[in-house]
């Protein structure tokens, strides 16, 4: 559920303040239909628009359900457009997870902005990459959040490859690919069929050409489905294939 909220512009002056887009989103339905977030978010950023002598809240746009594992979000790309229009000179949001939680995904967006001339601008952050001290805090927050990201992981993966190898439980749901018998997780057959033909089309070099949603119909027209018998959302897709590229599948190994 996408809805874009257009603000009057009757106060604006073309030429003298920035013209900025808020983009605020929330992950699940539950916080879509309570409307608490957003309208938190919202407020937020018109606060910060209000504390700014040279700008101008000219569009906020909203991602309601949306997960950030994906960048695959209609808010998300109506804000790109109008990066890539020229009408907008500033995006902002109430927090850098707000806009993704991945940083190879961000490091497809921000580049996107600065070739649009288009600065990015952080609430909570306190950032704003209209300034060279915005755009050294940018840095910081990229790097520590790597660090962190890579430091959780390596941990996580450390204990879970201790439960897998001892073939107990590690988790409230088998992993896809596998299934539960008893308390041993067992290989699922169905599922390693499904995976095996997503990592064809990764070694393959095809998922770069294609949308999330274009990889599900093309498993569902292979006659592979989720674990509820249903065509894969996108979602799902993204969450398989960031699973995929932790083992190590990626089209560029491949061809080396």
């Amino acid at each position: 559920m996408t809805r874009t909220r257009r603000l009057p512009r009757k106060n604006r002056t073309t030429g003298q303040r920035r013209r900025v887009v808020a983009y605020v989103r929330v992950s699940t339905e539950d916080q879509a239909e309570s409307g608490l977030s957003l309208e938190s978010q919202r407020q937020r950023a018109a606060a910060w628009v209000s504390a700014q002598a040279d700008a101008e809240l000219v569009e906020v746009v909203e991602d309601a359900g949306h997960s950030a594992t994906t960048l695959d979000r209609p808010g998300l790309t109506r804000v790109l457009d109008m990066v890539a229009a020229g009408d907008v000179d500033t995006v902002l949001v109430v927090k850098l997870d707000r806009l993704t939680r991945r940083l190879r995904d961000f490091h497809q967006v921000f580049p996107r902005l600065q070739r649009a001339g288009v600065s990015l601008a952080s609430v909570t952050d306190n950032m704003d990459t209209s300034t060279a001290c915005g755009r050294l805090m940018l840095n910081v927050l990229l790097s520590f959040a790597e660090a962190e990201v890579d430091t959780t992981a390596e941990r996580t993966r450390d204990a879970l490859r201790v439960l897998k190898n001892s073939g107990r439980r590690y988790s409230g749901r088998p992993r896809y690919g596998t299934r539960l018998e008893g308390e041993r997780v067992v290989e699922d057959p169905r599922e390693t069929l499904t995976l095996a033909e997503l990592r064809r089309l990764v070694e393959d070099g095809k998922t770069v050409s294609m949308s999330l949603r274009q990889v599900a119909r093309h498993l569902a027209e292979a006659g592979h489905l989720s674990r509820a018998g249903k065509v894969f959302t996108a979602m799902q897709v993204a969450r398989l294939l960031d699973r995929l590229e932790d083992e190590g599948v990626t089209a560029m190994e491949n061809a080396a």
